[in-house]
């Protein structure tokens, strides 16, 4: 996982006397898209990030068609997009072969492609982050020049053999995902997530691990 040879981002750009430009990408945020734990994960993270000066951007899904759109919340813009473009549209055929979690996968990393590149040539964009699970980040590193961090939250190979889904369906998401891992500079992961990689996917290479942070207050 992680592009050979690459190196994480130096760790001195979270630095509180040093903003930097984040950009997070998780179609699930509350509260539009509000389900699910990479959702509370991203909300709780972006709010953080905040709090310690930095410039934070969330690139989150919508549940209607809309064009970017953005809207301020604590101290994070939050931007949703639902794309019904071209490349959009052709990924909506992959449902109709039985792949359900493939076509959904496919059509959050065009959104959030079509995302990071028109931000990223307003913003500049230090980092960004995205979930390995949804593939939003497949496309990040192809369209921007900023480093781009994939968090391990629930591999399709680990969770989907518990769903009612087909086989075809396991391997093809398993594969977007993989792509979307293999693209970006570095992967990082809770503890528990790290050590199920190595054991069930049989992943040698070092995890960094970074506690999922929670804001009690």
């Amino acid at each position: 996982m992680g592009q050979s040879g690459s190196s994480f981002f130096d760790a001195d750009l979270l630095r509180t006397d040093l903003s930097v430009k984040i950009a997070l990408l998780s179609y699930e945020y509350p509260p539009h898209t509000g389900f699910g734990g990479i959702g509370t994960y991203t909300w709780h993270h972006a709010r953080a990030l905040a709090k310690l000066g930095h410039e934070v951007h969330v690139i989150a899904g919508a549940t209607e068609h809309a064009d970017l759109q953005s809207a301020f919340s604590h101290g994070v813009t939050v931007w949703r997009i639902n794309g019904n473009g071209p490349a959009v549209r052709a990924a909506h055929l992959i449902g109709a072969l039985g792949l359900p979690w493939t076509r959904s996968r496919m059509e959050i990393a065009l959104n959030a492609r079509r995302a990071v590149r028109d931000l990223d040539r307003r913003i500049g964009f230090d980092v960004i982050e995205g979930p390995e699970c949804g593939a939003d980040g497949l496309f990040a590193s192809t369209v921007s020049d900023a480093p781009v961090i994939v968090r391990l939250q629930s591999p399709a190979r680990l969770i989907m053999p518990y769903y009612r889904v087909s086989r075809a369906d396991i391997v093809a998401c398993s594969a977007i995902e993989a792509l979307g891992m293999r693209r970006a500079h570095h992967d990082v992961s809770s503890a528990f997530v790290a050590s199920e990689v190595r054991r069930v996917l049989g992943e040698t290479r070092p995890i960094p691990v970074i506690p999922n942070g929670i804001d009690l207050d």
